[in-house]
């Protein structure tokens, strides 16, 4: 009787294990999907900050230049 009752409990047992694993992953992935749709807008966020910036950037870059060139004396065999 005990071991009837062993072989049908343990059936019982597994399936609750894997319902509880089961439920585990779904949370897992739920999470991860959570996580991953903020990192992908923030990623977005990034990419529109980086291609504004971009231009700006290079845009001081130049006027840095020509104010160094005109600050700088000219240089031997340079007209300035």
């Amino acid at each position: 009787l005990q071991d009837a009752a062993s072989r049908k409990a343990d059936p019982e047992l597994r399936r609750a294990d894997l319902e509880t694993e089961l439920q585990l992953m779904e949370d897992d992935r739920t999470r991860l999907a959570t996580e991953l749709d903020v990192a992908t807008a923030r990623l977005a966020r990034v990419e529109t900050a980086l291609a504004h910036l971009g231009p700006r950037v290079r845009g001081a870059i130049g006027t840095l230049r020509e104010v160094l060139a005109r600050a700088e004396p000219p240089r031997p065999g340079q007209q300035g």
